[in-house]
């Protein structure tokens, strides 16, 4: 059978490229299978000759070939249908492990084409009855994916209706399947899907006898059935009643349409409403797409009554109902939007508008929440849609402003991102309207919008006029350099965005995006990174297709175009990004580059039409790189670049590494640079630190793949021709070495470095020895990971770690390390600041970072490498011996290890292993999980559980959680159910233990909520949420507390999958909640559980208060209903029983719940409780006691009604609550009442009055009470008070606060307050808070009163801040730091008087006071510091602004005073490199408002880079006299020029500590790039014609320096020197600086002879050859 043999050659994993080949083949040669015998003979040998699986699949091919071949196998169908069947049969059968599951898919798909395209029965009678019984049982099977079972299902369908003699015969068949007992949910399920897919109209129409139903209204009733419960096949469910929905729909459009609208199907209007609230029940269902599904359902049978209704009126009127009752809901519910999504085109726009005007307006509530936007854009599509620009500019034109406009980022951001691209897109010169409105604001908003809907409409392809006021070019150049980052990156989009693709910037647009890119590598901001990447990628494409077509111009001697000028472009681009990697550079600055180097990779270097690196049609820009390489442009792979890349492999960051190596994958070294690297790396791969092991990691694989000839260092014994060899027989002698002398190679050689390294290099993608090692080899590392686990796990757990029985704590752990490190303790010593020594520290981390190692090794072999039982011994395949052995590991170390780090790496471990073996096809493998769940369970079971105090049980939960959630979510979980189930059962379960002491039963609490907050289980979980809320409710009455600990945890974690997450932190529009019948709809019989167990709690008498109550109150409190239901009624009762419940937070959760449920307004709540309150006080009126409690419940009650707006008439409403108020003596209810008005104050702007008849002091509630009514009204004696408690001096400065007139009297109080024994940080703190107000420093402005007021009062403040408590910090940092900001405002005050220098002379004392302040704020701004102290510095800074802006500092101010100043412009320095950017934006703001050179821009907001320029500027012009002080010139000049010689790069031992004090300090400054920036103003500062600096230096020392730091340039050549470290680098650049600054510029004050300068010269050319990267400064 030769003629045969070519159709042999394929394997399960290239289907797809037989299937092609196929085709092809049949297409080239058809004639040959026109003969039967060919084709016949072929399936029988292909039969014979292939795996069953295998031949199923080549007969698919067959089939989808041609429908030739579906004719040639319809002739020999009976015989496929039995190759079929038997392949289910064996996928079924326990013995078959090895059949593909989607050959079973293969095989249903096949067999229902046969049925589909016969007109007669294939088998008949029995035959055909087996195969319905094989698809049933494949559909009931775990094994069957989704996908197949459904298909099944329609198989099932068409063999029936092939079988039966009429359509009556067919529904009877099938109604037997619907309705016998036997019959699952799930086959049901499958079947109705079959029945509406395969079924045809014709059927649906036909009557069920029984139920004399249409058949389409008798399946529905099984829909309703699947919708109404939770399961795992929920989205199946909905995805049924939507085609049922679309089903009813064209069956009803048809018949319409056929019979010219005489006839139509009826359908009944309770079916309707069903359906619909089906749908309004799950608009906010959690499960991903069955939101979808509900509006597609609700839209269509909203359409079925268009079509089904002969009255159209009352169709009409159905619909206008429907819209009520939409719009009665809140525009904070998502329900209500999507119900209109499918209303509106139903009734109308216009209609709509018509009878709901104010839902234009009312729409923008979608923006304010994310949950609600995408819901809120739909609707305003679809009404925009159709309206005019006049309509659209009268209903949405000055909403839409107005929202751009809005002071809410999340709204504004909302309406940019979606409101803004729809208008833009959908009204034609919309985009006139709204830049015109936006071009009379400059504030930052409008600058924002204003860019925006220029980037959109330059997409959109809209000419860019000027339109009124707004200039596109000018603006986009103010916004480039503007000091909000957003601003800055939508400007810069706007240049690189391009509806033409193959166009390019103009001339004048390209050094503008220069600018960009080299300025704005610093920003802390990851939305704007992913913003300017994205731009970046566009603009590259954009260049990319017009270089190469230019190229191609050119090669054909046509009009080049621009060519040369965008390959500047782009070799200027590259220089800036591979600039922007050097030494220094923050985090910030490094990922930005990293990030728009791959890009520029992927876009020239590594070019790729795919994806999103498509080109326009004009090619690959291959040819057009060699000739700008030939041009020395554009030169990636050069040594220079490699330099600089290779260091950020020693980075700090584990993303700047990563992203590194894939760069410098693609370059070449040489020889001796790969000995360096080499070296580096054994160095770094034998570090005790973490990142120092992960860089040496990279660059192991890093040297794997560049090349097998590698050269070798002499000091390596171990050949290193196969990098993983030598890593693991460095792996296996180092264990050797830590079995000798564990501290010692914890100190200097630990483990887990060189685990990784061979990990990245055998494991990874990317690594040229990507599974290399053999079945000997394989082996040998498992037993290698076998043995280090078993020996850190002694390290830790000491000899309790062959006790399989026992979990040691951490004290265990405490005493197993030290005992490791007792026998040096004598020779180490301890820093009493440390609380555990570095040895103790050392061993610690080799203990777990090696356990972590080991974990992962296991799990990645098990996930990446291929699994067979028994692999011959050159593959590299997992035998199913090693997996196990590997699933030992993990097991032990979650079992054993309780530290961290060790059990959240081996639980990512074991996600990865239990991936990879639940999708096997291999059923050992497959078995393994089942094996590992059962182990955790009898674990669970043994004295184990009660080894240890609780640690969240450990790594258990972790192991649970990822063992259930890897199984394939396109198959029925088995291990979900069996876990959750045990897991219930062991809950119940009540050990007698010590109360903290751990238990089956909490650890069982602890592994459920590890499994309820697994996303890759919300599908699957809903249906046990009852059960386990019912477990939980249990465990509240349990004796030990680790399991009622742990009960609480787990329902907390319930909530979130109950009643979704919180959508917005500070609630009050109820975005929060979610509607009652939803919740009951989802997660049928909770509300009734919860219900009944708040009832129950009324009984218990053996507490104050039952344990479970506060719980279901709080998650009852996030519920609410729209209207009055049974079951609404019945959460109400059930929760007003709590009405006189002695605990506050109960009757608080209480009265939210039924503000939340009930239909009533406050002002009926207030009526009750008047009525309640005169019958009380009324002697002659027998009544039931009305407790305070109750008093209090209702009071409540009315406030949460007040604040969800339910009150129809405030003023009347704050009448009657001060009725209450005068009816009531209890403080705590007074309180609550005060709240109330002062909510609807906010309504009606009217004062009230507050009843403040004293009784005692001493009740609950009088101190909040009094201090509510203290903001309102104040009885205090202020002018000369009598202090005699802390209470009282507070009462005074809560009275002084009310009003900005008592500024004198809170002066005078400071200082009685300063002197008094009640004096402290909070009370001065509040009173130096006053001052600081706005009203007061506006009072205290000389613009305010007459300027010898405002002097005196600035003179008695200084004084008062004159105490000894405020010049230092007894009263707390804080306070003092707010003292010295009042000092800068009090100080500033009268510098900017016109008599400032009466009392700013020579030797006047306010000079060194201002001074003395200007050191504090210096001292204050350092990183050092906490983020309040810095941020006060900040704000005193910026007091100091309008003198900087009003006073020439320079020839004016006396020496002395200058002092201060260039203080100040040193601390703004500071914090323009603080790391923490609110603090940044403040010392921007300083340098953007600082009077600046004509020179320069102008523009009023600046970025931090201009905000330095600003800053440098502004002292060179003003400060000359103290120069030397002012730090850009300090660390330009100054300070390099007197490095001792000795000292240059000198040689510092390194430590293997684990951690260096003082690192992290200030993550955000970057020492090399800040003293470039220093560099560049110093030079254009003094190139503009300015006075030089006339600095005395010795140029004896500067030329030695120079000297020193040239000779160690020219002799250190290695890769890693120590010249490229941050330091070193920071030096070299120093130095650079001040050679480059005394050559080229007028810096020193005696000129240099031409010997001196010739020498500073040479210094210079050979500084700027040998440094690492020569065009840094120059």
């Amino acid at each position: 059978m030769e003629k045969y043999t070519e159709f042999e050659h394929f394997d399960l994993e290239k289907y797809s490229t037989f299937a092609k080949w196929f085709k092809k083949y049949f297409l080239a040669d058809k004639d040959k299978f026109s003969e039967d015998d060919f084709f016949h003979g072929l399936i029988r040998h292909l039969e014979e000759k292939d795996r069953l699986d295998v031949f199923v699949f080549k007969l698919n091919a067959f089939w989808d070939a041609s429908p030739v071949v579906q004719e040639l196998l319809l002739k020999d169908a009976k015989h496929l249908i039995k190759v079929f069947t038997n392949l289910i049969q064996n996928f079924l059968s326990s013995d078959q492990s090895s059949l593909d599951p989607q050959a079973s898919t293969a095989a249903v798909k096949m067999i229902t084409y046969l049925y589909s395209r016969t007109s007669k029965a294939i088998n008949g009678g029995n035959d055909d009855t087996k195969v319905i019984e094989k698809l049933e049982e494949l559909i009931d099977s775990p094994k069957c994916l989704v996908e197949t079972a459904l298909l099944a299902g329609s198989a099932i369908v068409t063999i029936v209706l092939l079988n039966s003699s009429s359509d009556e015969d067919s529904i009877k068949v099938l109604a037997k399947f619907l309705t016998r007992k036997e019959s699952t949910e799930y086959f049901k399920l499958c079947l109705i899907n079959g029945i509406l897919c395969c079924g045809g109209s014709l059927i649906l129409m036909v009557q069920e006898q029984e139920s004399e139903m249409l058949f389409i209204y008798f399946i529905l009733n099984g829909i309703k059935n699947l919708c109404r419960k939770s399961t795992s096949y929920d989205f199946q469910s909905f995805l049924l009643l939507k085609m049922w929905c679309c089903k009813l729909k064209e069956m009803c459009s048809q018949v319409t349409s056929d019979t010219e609208n005489k006839f139509t199907v009826e359908v009944p209007e309770d079916y309707v409403v069903e359906i619909l609230n089906i749908c309004k029940n799950n608009f906010e269902n959690a499960i991903k797409g069955v939101s979808e599904l509900c509006f597609e359902a609700f839209r269509d049978i909203l359409a079925v009554t268009f079509f089904g209704w002969t009255d159209k009126a009352y169709q009409e009127k159905f619909l206008i109902n429907n819209l009520e009752q939409t719009m009665s809901l809140k525009w904070s519910q998502k329900s209500k939007y999507i119900q209109l999504s499918a209303l509106v085109p139903q009734i109308g726009v216009e209609d709509v508008l018509v009878l709901y005007p104010a839902i234009p307006s009312d729409l923008s509530v979608s923006l304010t929440s994310p949950h609600l936007v995408h819901a809120g854009v739909e609707v305003y599509k679809l009404i925009i849609k159709v309206l005019s620009l006049d309509q659209w500019t009268k209903h949405f034109g000055n909403i839409l402003v107005s929202n751009l406009l809005s002071s809410k980022p999340g709204l504004r951001n909302s309406c940019l991102d979606q409101w803004l691209p729809a208008t833009l897109k959908q009204i034609s010169s919309s985009q006139v309207f709204i830049l015109e409105q936006l071009g009379s604001s400059k504030s930052e908003e409008a600058m924002v919008a204003t860019v925006t809907t220029l980037k959109i409409c330059k997409k959109l392809g809209i000419s860019q006029d000027v339109v009124g006021t707004v200039d596109p070019l000018e603006k986009l150049k103010e916004c480039l350099l503007h000091s909000s980052p957003e601003l800055r990156c939508s400007a810069f989009a706007v240049l690189c965005h391009a509806k033409k693709k193959g166009t390019v910037p103009a001339s004048a647009e390209l050094p503008l995006l220069l600018d960009f890119l080299a300025t704005n590598g610093s920003v802390g901001c990851t939305k704007f990174r992913q913003s300017v990447e994205s731009s970046f990628a566009a603009l590259l494409m954009r260049c990319r297709d017009y270089s190469a077509m230019m190229f191609r111009n050119k090669q054909k001697k046509k009009d080049e175009g621009e060519l040369e000028l965008i390959i500047q472009f782009l070799d200027d681009c590259l220089e800036t990004l591979i600039c922007n990697l050097l030494p220094g550079g923050n985090y910030q600055r490094k990922i930005y580059s990293l990030d728009l180097l791959l890009v520029f990779i992927n876009n020239f270097f590594c070019f790729s039409n795919q994806g999103a690196n498509k080109c326009s049609g004009n090619g690959d820009p291959q040819d057009f790189m060699k000739y700008a390489n030939e041009k020395d442009k554009i030169c990636l792979y050069t040594e220079r670049n490699f330099n600089v890349l290779i260091l950020n492999i020693d980075d700090h960051m584990v993303d700047v590494k990563a992203k590194t190596e894939g760069i410098l994958e693609f370059f070449n070294p040489a020889d001796e640079v790969l000995i360096d690297i080499t070296e580096k790396m054994h160095t770094l791969v034998n570090s005790p630190k973490e990142g120092n092991c992960e860089s040496g990691a990279l660059l192991a694989k890093l040297i794997c793949n560049w090349g097998k000839k590698r050269p070798q260092p002499k000091e390596f014994h171990i050949d290193l021709q196969n990098v993983c060899n030598y890593l693991l027989n460095l792996y296996k002698s180092t264990l050797k070495k830590c079995g000798e002398d564990f501290l010692l190679c914890a100190r200097s050689s630990p483990l887990y470095g060189i685990i990784t390294s061979l990990r990245k290099c055998l494991l990874d993608s990317n690594s040229a020895e990507k599974f290399s090692f053999s079945q000997e080899k394989i082996v040998e590392l498992i037993q290698v990971m076998e043995e280090t686990v078993d020996f850190m796990l002694h390290i830790l757990c000491g000899d309790m770690a062959e006790n399989e029985s026992v979990n040691p704590d951490f004290q265990e752990i405490a005493v197993a390390v030290n005992k490791i490190i007792a026998a040096n303790e004598d020779d180490e010593e301890l820093d009493d600041a440390i609380p555990i020594s570095e040895d103790h520290q050392l061993v610690l981390s080799a203990a777990w970072h090696s356990l972590k190692e080991c974990a992962l090794m296991a799990g990645y072999l098990v996930n990446l490498l291929p699994l067979e039982c028994d692999p011959e011994t050159s593959s590299n395949s997992m035998s199913l011996q090693n997996t196990e052995r590997c699933s030992k590991i993990l097991f032990t170390i979650l079992s054993s290890c309780r530290h961290k780090g060790a059990i959240e790496a081996t639980n990512l471990a074991c996600g990865l292993f239990a991936t990879s073996l639940l999708n096997s096809n291999i059923k050992p493998f497959h078995n393994i999980t089942s094996s590992m769940l059962e182990q955790v369970f009898q674990q669970l079971k043994t004295s184990w559980s009660n080894s240890s105090y609780t640690r969240r049980s450990a790594g258990l939960p972790g192991l649970i959680q990822k063992l259930v959630s890897s199984e394939p979510p396109n198959k029925a979980r088995t291990l979900l159910p069996k876990a959750v189930n045990e897991l219930i059962g062991l809950a119940r379960t009540e050990d007698i233990n010590e109360e903290a002491e751990d238990s089956a039963a909490s650890h069982s609490l602890h592994i459920l909520r590890s499994i309820v907050q697994d996303t890759h289980v919300s599908r699957e979980i809903g249906q046990y949420i009852t059960q386990i809320a019912g477990v939980c409710l249990e465990t509240f009455q349990s004796a030990s507390w680790s399991v009622r600990n742990a009960g609480l945890q787990l329902f907390g974690s319930l909530s979130p999958r109950i009643v979704g997450q919180k959508k917005v932190r500070d609630d009050a529009e109820g975005y929060n909640n979610v509607d009652v019948e939803e919740v009951d709809a989802r997660f049928t019989g909770l509300i009734q559980l919860l219900v009944d167990k708040l009832i129950q709690s009324l009984t218990n008498e053996t507490c104050l208060l039952d344990s479970s109550i506060v719980p279901i109150l709080t998650i009852l409190a996030r519920m609410e209903s729209c209207s009055e239901s049974k079951l609404s009624i019945q959460v109400t009762e059930s929760v007003e029983k709590f009405s006189n419940c002695p605990v506050v937070q109960v009757r608080s959760l209480a009265a939210q719940i039924l503000a939340q449920f009930r239909q009533v307004t406050a002002e009926e709540v207030v009526a009750k409780v008047l009525s309640k309150l005169m019958k009380e006080n009324d002697e002659n009126v027998s009544t039931d006691v009305y407790y305070t409690n109750e008093k209090h419940f209702d009071v409540l009650n009315i406030l949460e009604l007040v604040k969800k707006e339910k009150a129809e008439s405030p003023l009347e409403l704050s009448t009657s609550m001060y009725q209450i108020d005068q009816l009531t003596h209890c403080y705590a209810i007074k309180a609550e009442i005060l709240l109330i008005q002062d909510l609807l104050k906010l309504k009606t702007s009217e004062s009230y009055p507050i009843d403040t008849i004293s009784t005692y002091v001493c009740e609950p509630g009088f101190h909040q009470w009094k201090h509510l009514q203290r903001q309102r009204e104040s009885s205090v004696e202020i002018e000369n008070p009598t202090v005699n408690s802390f209470e009282e001096a507070k009462d005074v400065i809560e009275a002084i606060i009310l009003s900005v007139d008592n500024c004198d009297h809170g002066i005078k109080f400071l200082q009685q307050l300063l002197d008094s024994e009640h004096c402290n940080g909070l009370l001065v703190s509040k009173l130096i808070d006053f001052f600081l107000s706005d009203g007061i420093l506006g009072k205290l402005h000389p613009t305010w009163n007459n300027l010898l007021f405002n002097s005196e009062a600035a003179i008695d403040l200084l004084d008062a801040l004159d105490h000894d408590l405020l010049q230092t910090e007894q009263l707390g940092v804080a306070t003092s730091a707010k003292a010295m900001k009042l000092r800068a405002v009090c100080l500033n005050i009268m510098l900017i008087q016109e008599d400032w220098e009466w009392f700013f002379g020579d030797t006047s004392e306010y000079v060194s006071r201002m001074v003395e302040n200007s050191e504090q704020i210096l001292k204050y701004s350092g990183p050092e510091n906490i983020e309040t102290s810095r941020q006060i510095a900040g704000e005193a800074i910026l007091a100091y602004l309008p003198t900087f802006q009003q006073r020439q500092i320079k020839d004016k101010m006396a020496l002395v005073l200058q002092f201060g100043f260039v203080n100040l412009l040193n601390s703004s320095l500071v914090l323009l490199q603080d790391e923490d950017p609110d603090l940044r934006a403040i010392a921007i703001k300083f340098g953007s408002e600082l009077p600046r050179p004509d020179w320069t821009c102008q523009y009023p907001a600046l970025s931090k880079h201009l905000s330095i320029n600003m800053v440098v500027w502004f002292g060179l012009d003003q400060l000359a006299q103290v120069i030397e002080l002012f730090t850009p010139v300090i660390e330009t000049i100054i300070a390099p020029s007197h490095i001792p010689i000795d000292s240059i790069l000198s040689e510092e031992t390194q430590s293997s500590s684990l951690f260096k004090r003082g690192d992290g300090v200030n993550v955000y400054s970057e020492g090399g790039y800040t003293l470039q920036n220093y560099y560049t103003c110093i030079r254009q500062y003094l190139l503009h014609d300015n006075p030089g600096l006339d600095l005395i230096l010795s140029m004896d020392n500067v030329v030695q320096v120079g000297q020193r730091v040239t000779e160690i340039l020219e002799t250190e050549k290695r890769v890693f020197s120590k010249t490229r470290t941050v330091k070193g680098f920071h030096m070299i650049t120093s130095v650079q600086a001040m050679v480059n600054l005394i050559a080229q510029v007028d810096v020193i004050k005696k000129k240099p002879d031409e010997d001196l300068r010739m020498n500073i010269e040479n210094i210079r050319s050979m500084l700027n050859e040998h440094t690492l990267w020569p065009g840094f400064v120059l």
